[in-house]
């Protein structure tokens, strides 16, 4: 954890940039591996509500690395469209590992709705860049993950999803 720490500035300027995003747009992430059970279509159900208004400027970012499904990610795609969000939300390919405290830190929230879990290291490494992150209520995370610094809200609250993404 010794490289994950809140990032100056002048880093998290230079990443916006380079990822094409505006300086006051909020940037909302989402960490986890594009599997079923991380519940990216919760998460962009609950993005679009949040920007339906649009008074709020964001983008959503997905990360896309190891291991992940394909046809998550055409289904993922195709939502993102039909909720007509789909200029809101960045396909994040791999980035070095020593980038990820950037991104970490550049992130106005990071969102975490698995289904079920373990105790996550992505979780630990957000939380030392002093990122907030709205999470799933999960048993694993009780007892690691303090309230104040993890907003925690059931797996299909879209609706509590969204409001928590005021923070």
């Amino acid at each position: 954890l010794e490289i994950f720490y809140p990032r100056a500035l002048q880093e998290k300027t230079a990443l916006r940039e380079k990822l094409g995003i505006p300086s006051n747009t909020k940037v909302v992430l989402s960490p986890r591996r594009l599997t079923p059970s991380m519940n990216h279509n919760i998460i962009l159900k609950a993005f679009s509500q949040y920007t339906k208004s649009g008074e709020v400027e964001a983008v959503l970012v997905f990360r896309k690395f190891g291991y992940f499904s394909y046809a998550l990610e055409d289904e993922l795609r195709d939502q993102a469209v039909s909720l007509g969000i789909n200029e809101k939300v960045i396909w994040l390919k791999e980035i070095d590992y020593d980038q990820l405290p950037i991104l970490y830190s550049l992130a106005d929230l990071v969102i975490n709705i698995p289904e079920r879990d373990g105790l996550p290291v992505t979780l630990f490494e957000v939380s030392a860049c002093m990122t907030p992150i709205i999470t799933s209520d999960l048993p694993a995370y009780h007892g690691y993950c303090s309230e104040g610094a993890y907003f925690f809200v059931g797996v299909e609250d879209t609706k509590g999803i969204e409001k928590l993404m005021n923070l």
